[in-house]
């Protein structure tokens, strides 16, 4: 029977981010169902406008989620949570190069429309499986790397690949994520400020299973 070493490997790499996900969740409340639907509709179509008034297609805001909920309050007078109505939202996202001036006069926009609107962004690459690409590249180097080591402290000599191992993970490819309150003073951000964001990173895993002689 054959002998046989299993190494696992890892690799990771980072890069400088060429790309801003911006996800925007707009929030409307009411007691009553349809004026709850109709209240949001409004604010969308506001938050549209604002958009295309920072030089932005429609086309290219992308509709995550729709979402209406039932909402409770606390209630003095029962000591519990009761019944109060209705929160519907919908969730959107655009994607955008890493341009400050552009990203800077889309948040100024938006954030200036009436009703709640969420802000979160996030920087990532276009090119993301080429990215991911090479953290598995640098894994698979590792493995081989590592069994040759072994094999050299040991005396053994490393024969043909028996098994590779491999199941990549859902990673997201995204450094830390920059939480923007609407506000007014976030309003009057000038389109010159400057967006300085993390490098981006992932990694992969690989596990080579070798037959050995000696």
């Amino acid at each position: 029977m054959s002998q046989l070493l299993t190494v696992q490997g890892y690799g990771s790499v980072s890069a400088t981010p060429d790309q801003a996900v911006v996800s925007f969740v707009v929030e409307h409340q009411n007691k009553e169902y349809a004026k709850c639907i109709d209240g949001l509709n409004h604010l969308a179509d506001e938050f549209f406008k604002s958009i295309k008034s920072a030089g932005i297609k429609e086309d290219q805001v992308k509709m995550s989620n729709f979402e209406i909920r039932d909402k409770d309050r606390y209630s003095e007078e029962s000591k519990s949570r009761i019944f109060w109505g209705y929160e519907a939202s919908y969730s959107f996202k655009l994607r955008l190069d890493l341009d400050h001036k552009t990203i800077n006069r889309v948040l100024n926009a938006v954030t200036r429309t009436s009703g709640y609107i969420r802000i979160d962004l996030d920087f990532t690459v276009k090119d993301a499986e080429s990215f991911k690409n090479q953290a598995l590249e640098k894994a698979i180097a590792d493995a081989k790397a590592k069994a040759e080591i072994i094999g050299k402290a040991t005396g053994v000599q490393l024969g043909k690949i028996q098994r590779i191992d491999y199941g990549r993970e859902i990673m997201e490819i995204t450094s830390r994520r920059m939480p923007l309150a609407v506000s007014e003073s976030f309003a009057t951000f000038s389109e010159d400020r400057e967006i300085n964001p993390e490098d981006v990173n992932t990694h992969d895993y690989v596990n080579i299973t070798w037959e050995i002689e000696g």
